[in-house]
C-alpha cells in the first residue's frame, strides 16, 4: 500500500503518516538514496517506510508507477506536488483502479 500525502501542513501529514505505519517505521530522505536502493526499499521483506521528498528525485519518482504493487506499507511525504507532470497524472490514474495507492493533501490551518 502506498499513501502520497502532499501539501502546506507537514506536520499534520507527517502524524497521519506515523498513525498509518504504527510505531516502528524507518524514515528515509529522498537526498539519500539512488535508483537501485529505491527499488530495494519497495521489495524486501516487509517494512513500514516514510520517505520524504521523493517527487523531488526525478529519476526516482519516474520509477514509482512500477513499484505500486509493493508488500509494504509507504508514505510519501511531499511538501508540494506538480499535478501538472505526467508521473503524478500517471499514480492518478492508477489510484482510480488500483486499491494500493491513495493521495492526500494536507492544507496548512
Amino acid at each position: 500500500m502506498i499513501y502520497i500525502f502532499d501539501g502546506e501542513d507537514r506536520k499534520k501529514a507527517e502524524q497521519k503518516a506515523r498513525m498509518i505505519l504504527g510505531g516502528k517505521i524507518e524514515i528515509i530522505d529522498a537526498d539519500n538514496i539512488s535508483l537501485a536502493e529505491l527499488e530495494s526499499i519497495f521489495f524486501e521483506a516487509e517494512r513500514r517506510i516514510l520517505i520524504k521528498d521523493l517527487f523531488l528525485k526525478k529519476d526516482l519518482v519516474e520509477k514509482l508507477p512500477s513499484l505500486i504493487d509493493t508488500p509494504h506499507k509507504i508514505v510519501l511525504l511531499e511538501t508540494k506536488l506538480d499535478k501538472r507532470g505526467a508521473i503524478y497524472k500517471e499514480l492518478m490514474k492508477l489510484a482510480k483502479t488500483n486499491k494500493e495507492i491513495r493521495f492526500e493533501t494536507f492544507a496548512a490551518a
